[in-house]
């Protein structure tokens, strides 16, 4: 299952689940401003209330600001960090969507809606698949 916040994190209602998988952020940009702060970093800082002990936080692709406060709320909990362009990498080739991770390269369709946001945020789900599932079949990722 997956669940997406509906407004931030640590106050949103996903934080009933307590012991969830993984968790994913992905880009943050200045949103929902009158709720969650006037800042990138004050963003981040209530998106990263989604982090729990144990559970892999994938981080998608930030600015260096961003990144330091998600890298810094995810070891205050003691969430273990997998990081876009550190951990994993995307680019487009011949029409296809290469993931590259310690593991190697995945050759995979690329999304169907448009726009390479949705090749960073395919990357974050298959970057969350491959830290919770890595024995799920790269036909099923294909497929998803």
């Amino acid at each position: 299952m997956l669940l997406e916040t509906g407004l931030g994190g640590r106050y949103d209602a996903t934080n009933v689940i307590a012991a969830p998988k993984a968790t994913i952020i992905t880009s943050i940009s200045l949103d929902h401003q009158e709720f969650l702060g006037e800042t990138v970093e004050k963003i981040a800082y209530e998106k990263a209330g989604i982090f729990k002990r144990g559970a892999p936080a994938i981080i998608g692709f930030q600015s260096d600001a961003v990144k330091k406060v998600l890298e810094r709320e995810a070891g205050r909990v003691g969430a273990p960090l997998v990081i876009a362009g550190e951990d994993y990498r995307i680019l487009e080739e011949n029409g296809r969507l290469v993931f590259e991770d310690e593991r190697g390269l995945l050759d995979l369709p690329t999304p169907r809606l448009p726009g390479r946001h949705q090749h960073q945020n395919a990357a974050g789900a298959i970057a969350a698949l491959r830290a919770v599932a890595p024995e799920l079949p790269i036909s099923a990722l294909e497929a998803g």
